[in-house]
């Protein structure tokens, strides 16, 4: 990084407060966003339930199923699941910096 830009050389009064916005927008950015808390328990307790769900689900299908369908199923699903749980955690992410901005008491 050019140190006379991070240091407000030769900048106009106009760029210097841009920089300075800019960097404050940064810190926000990097600090990690948190969930308000009642949305952090709903979602941690609707994961717990999805988690149950499909270990049950597990139990039951893999007492009944050959093991050479199990071993294709395990790779089908790893490959079906993998662009999900992206697309979830993008989601998630989207979700969260939207409250968040919509919550965010500056202006």
């Amino acid at each position: 990084m050019n140190s006379g830009a991070t240091s407000g050389q030769g900048m106009s009064p106009y760029e210097e407060k841009a920089w300075a916005d800019l960097q404050e927008y940064w810190r926000k950015k990097a600090e990690g966003r948190n969930l308000p808390p009642a949305l952090r328990d709903a979602a941690g307790a609707a994961a717990s339930k999805i988690g149950h769900t499909a270990s049950s689900v597990r139990n039951v299908l893999g007492s009944k199923t050959p093991q050479a369908v199990k071993d294709v199923g395990g790779v089908v699903a790893d490959i079906a699941l993998e662009p999900t749980i992206r697309a979830v955690g993008g989601l998630l992410e989207w979700v969260t910096e939207t409250v968040e901005e919509f919550s965010d008491p500056e202006p």
